[in-house]
């Protein structure tokens, strides 16, 4: 979780007991991070630079020693998720979708989007983002995307994907509402 308690948003951990509070980021701030799949390293975004780090959450922040991955075009990236298998993270910037591997170091961009953001992996070959009122589906061998969902004129606020990757759960923006699922082929 986030907290200013330090004097400034910073990525906290803590018990789900409540016991065990602990300040993991420090330098630099962080926002926007993302748990790996196997529960040993955060991404985050440093809020000052266009840079994403990696940090260990089993670390008190005075013991970190973040992993600053390099920049991506100068442009500012938000990541959003692991993959499955934790050698890539898929975020969105400026000019689109990104994916990084980590043991290469490099960056790949993979949609160019403009409104499109927060990505989720679907296996390890698709992703699934927001683009306005739709969903959007991106095969990451062709880079083709393909519209999966449209809640227009409505906004959609927020999804999220089950573990096995087979449901989203969706959030629209209106007046009155609604709770909806659907399953990808």
């Amino acid at each position: 979780f986030y907290s200013d308690r330090s004097g400034r948003s910073e990525i906290w951990t803590v018990g789900a007991d409540g016991a065990g509070l602990k300040q993991v980021s420090a330098d630099p701030q962080v926002l926007y991070s993302v748990w790996s799949p196997d529960g040993t390293r955060i991404a985050g975004a440093d809020v000052q630079n266009p840079l994403v780090s990696l940090f260990d959450p089993r670390r008190a922040a005075a013991d970190q020693k973040p992993d600053r991955l390099p920049k991506f075009a100068g442009d500012f990236v938000i990541p959003s998720t692991w993959s499955p298998d934790g050698r890539k993270i898929a975020g969105h910037a400026p000019v689109g979708l990104v994916v990084y591997d980590v043991a290469s170091r490099t960056y790949e961009h993979v949609s160019q989007t403009g409104g499109g953001a927060f990505p989720y992996w679907l296996g390890l070959d698709r992703l699934v983002y927001s683009n306005g009122g739709r969903l959007m589906l991106v095969n990451l061998e062709t880079k083709a995307s393909r519209e999966v969902l449209s809640v227009a004129p409505d906004s959609l606020r927020n999804f999220s994907v089950s573990g096995d990757g087979r449901h989203l759960a969706i959030s629209r923006g209106v007046t009155d509402g609604d709770i909806w699922m659907a399953t990808i082929k």
